[in-house]
């Protein structure tokens, strides 16, 4: 990091105006140095476990930066290359087990309306049975 590119890694955006700031000021470095030192896109629409972003390079320092753009609950970041890698990960892992804890709930949920079901009909039963002994 250094000063032709930026000096912290934001973690994720806290709403969109402070993306939208930091979206003029990357556009701006990147305009600025004209790609001779300082920062430069070398992709632009690249993809990692299934998320979209930009990588961005310091030809000053190196640094390879990845840059997700914000959408609806997904914040985005600007984060060093081996950080949004250690991120998106992170992020998949806990998506999946949201995942598995809902079939779990699901099946839960299905369980139950089953064995509501059995007690009815034995429920039913028994009271067509109490009828029928009393009537006959």
């Amino acid at each position: 990091m250094c000063d032709s590119c930026f000096s912290t890694e934001i973690v994720s955006f806290e709403d969109y105006q402070s993306f939208e700031k930091f979206d003029i000021e990357l556009i701006q470095k990147i305009e600025t140095n004209n790609n001779t030192f300082g920062l430069k896109v070398i992709e632009n629409n690249s993809f990692y476990s299934g998320f979209s972003f930009q990588i961005v390079k310091c030809n000053s320092c190196g640094t390879v930066w990845w840059f997700s753009v914000p959408d609806n609950s997904w914040r985005g970041f600007f984060l060093k290359e081996e950080n949004a890698k250690i991120k998106v990960t992170e992020f998949r892992k806990f998506d999946q087990r949201k995942r598995f804890v809902f079939v779990g709930l699901v099946t839960l949920l299905v369980l139950i309306v089953l064995i509501v079901l059995i007690v009815l009909i034995v429920l039913i039963v028994l009271i067509v049975l109490i009828v029928y002994l009393i009537i006959t």
